[in-house]
């Protein structure tokens, strides 16, 4: 019936005009204009879970527990609101696992290891279970890609302005700094701009630690690589801010290590080491005096690689007994040491080291709470290369 079909009319009129007034409909910019216009109406049907701020990716002191979970769902909604646009684009997120929504496995098949090349990292896993990622970072979620290596992708920057943390991966991507041997940073193999939000992709590599040093040598090799690193950083007016065991990583993806059980046998010489996360970098550019803020965050960086090689480097100490100075004189108060002297004394004292002393085993696993921590079980694992 006409009357019929025209109050119906009526009414959806004025229900969306109702729903418009109340959640206005706003232009969201991806890399086309026919993809801008299903992601503008995406974004209104879920009530935009992304915006050009930055913010959404804050979940707040965990001190508030209710709050922080509340925002961490908010922030995980975030992501699936998001994985058709990657999966577009080539990647597919990782999808929750049974046991909780923030242990995630992958969702698509992998690539043969005997494949992979770098920048990935090679697999030492039994299987893909073991390939589990947790994310507690709001801004990281892993994927894999339409070839079936395994990545990472993090939000880094929004807006007209680049963040710090992009303006240093992309000064550090740059010539002549990009082939500098001691530039030992995170590859980053893609940009994804999404509604003013930069994400970047780099390869899923696992945590230094996750795989007990073996020799000496092993961790000479190991600290070598920071030291240097953090020396090449500086001499480019770059810092890092946050050189934690958590943004240390090797090219090689392991189980997460749990209690007793540990892996051995994966820092040979030629493992590659890394930092990842420059959420807290500095950067001083052109001439003229370092501000306070770069001047601090240097010296936080001193402190910071003294303390987390020190986990291991300690191990040594009765190797090379003068390595435990060398690490108080970088962590004490207002510490004068800079990371070219701390790298300079660092080869100095392991100069006069002889291939015994370099094969020499590790006893202690770590230096922890003022003493040396000993395994009490063998290692779980035999190390090979791939998944078997």
């Amino acid at each position: 019936m006409p009357g019929r079909g025209l109050t119906v009319s009526f009414v959806c009129l004025s229900l969306t005009a109702i729903v418009w007034r109340y959640r206005p409909l706003h232009w969201v910019p991806t890399h086309s204009f026919t993809s801008s216009i299903y992601w503008t109406l995406r974004s209104w049907l879920w009530n935009y879970p992304t915006t050009p701020d930055f913010g959404i990716w804050v979940v707040g002191d965990a001190t508030d527990r209710q709050r922080f979970f509340k925002e961490k769902a908010r922030t995980r909604l975030i992501w699936t609101f998001l994985e058709p646009y990657f999966a577009q684009r080539g990647y597919n997120l990782y999808v929750p696992s049974e046991e909780s929504t923030y242990v995630v496995l992958p969702a698509r098949r992998m690539i043969d290891p005997r494949e992979l090349s770098y920048p990935y990292a090679q697999y030492c896993c039994n299987d893909e279970r073991e390939l589990e990622f947790i994310c507690s970072a709001a801004r990281v979620w892993p994927a894999r890609d339409a070839d079936g290596r395994d990545v990472v992708i993090k939000a880094v920057s929004t807006g007209a302005v680049a963040s710090n943390e992009l303006k240093a991966l992309k000064l550090l991507h740059s010539e002549p700094l990009r082939n500098d041997p001691r530039n030992r940073i995170i590859p980053v193999v893609d940009y994804i701009e999404f509604n003013h939000q930069t994400f970047a992709v780099m390869p899923r590599w696992s945590h230094c630690v996750q795989c007990d040093f073996v020799t000496v040598a092993e961790i000479i090799r190991y600290a070598r690589a920071y030291f240097e690193t953090v020396a090449f950083l500086h001499e480019n007016n770059i810092t890092h801010g946050d050189i934690l065991l958590q943004n240390m990583c090797m090219d090689v993806l392991m189980p997460q290590p749990f209690l007793e059980r540990y892996y051995t046998g994966y820092h040979t010489s030629d493992r590659r080491y890394v930092l990842i996360d420059f959420e807290g970098a500095e950067i001083h550019a052109g001439p003229g005096p370092h501000s306070l803020e770069f001047q601090n965050s240097r010296k936080r960086d001193i402190y910071l690689v003294a303390d987390s090689l020190g986990v291991n480097l300690r191990c040594i100490e009765h190797v090379i007994p003068r390595i435990g100075h060398l690490l108080d004189s970088m962590m004490v108060e207002d510490s004068e040491v800079t990371a070219t002297t701390a790298l300079f004394r660092f080869e100095e004292i392991c100069g006069g080291l002889t291939m015994e002393d370099l094969n020499l085993a590790v006893a202690a696993h770590q230096f922890s709470h003022g003493k040396l921590q000993y395994r009490q079980n063998p290692p779980v694992n035999k190390p090979i290369l791939g998944l078997n």
